[in-house]
């Protein structure tokens, strides 16, 4: 496509000065679309669109507002969402909230959403990326259970999580946070972290993986 003749149209909006489509925001494959907002006001709603047409609509299917409380809301906001094309799987991701931070997936084309109950403890999830031997979430807050970086969700059992990947650690005790995410043609895996509030002390990194393994 020439840059100079395409063109471009608005398929979906937010209202203004209330949220806004961040890094993790979008995914899609084929007809089948995820698009979330970051929400930063604790009276703002929390959503998740979904489209089947290629983007010509969006349903609303998930709503935060309608499911937690005032206190669980406050810090509360979307990070990445993703669509599994091996499964036929919608994933989305929230935090920031202890009380309130879930990983959410659903096989009915966001009719329903499942949320898992982690057992590794881990308090907030950002990137996910579905891979044909499981689904990779990364992290940007650790526990005392396992540090910053990347888990494995088993596709046959959401319950069970393997740690595969430990973030890098700079000098103030910070680590990397999980940013973005794409599984290339050639079937690897990239993952991006960043430094948060740390970045004279370690590099940004990109890692790879043919399994997610």
């Amino acid at each position: 496509t020439n840059p100079a003749t395409a063109t471009w149209t608005v398929v979906h909006s937010l209202a203004p000065r209330t949220t806004a489509f961040d890094a993790w925001s979008v995914d899609c494959k084929g007809d089948k679309i995820i698009a979330t907002e970051y929400a930063i006001y604790a009276d703002q709603p929390w959503r998740v669109w979904i489209s089947t047409d290629g983007g010509d609509t969006f349903d609303l299917v998930l709503d935060l507002g309608a499911i937690y409380d005032a206190g669980q809301l406050a810090g509360t906001h979307f990070h990445g969402v993703g669509y599994d094309q091996y499964r036929d799987v919608f994933w989305a991701l929230n935090g920031d909230n202890a009380g309130a931070a879930q990983v959410w997936w659903s096989d009915d084309d966001g009719a329903t959403w499942n949320p898992i109950a982690n057992p590794i403890g881990k308090e907030r999830h950002t990137a996910v990326m579905p891979m044909p031997e499981g689904v990779l979430v990364g992290t940007d807050a650790g526990s005392n259970i396992a540090p910053n970086g990347v888990f494995r969700i088993d596709p046959t059992n959401p319950e069970a999580w393997t740690f595969v990947y430990e973030a890098q650690v700079g000098r103030s005790g910070l680590t990397h946070v999980a940013y973005s995410s794409q599984v290339g043609s050639d079937g690897i895996g990239y993952m991006t972290f960043g430094p948060w509030q740390d970045a004279s002390r370690i590099p940004s990194v990109m890692v790879a993986s043919v399994d997610g393994r």
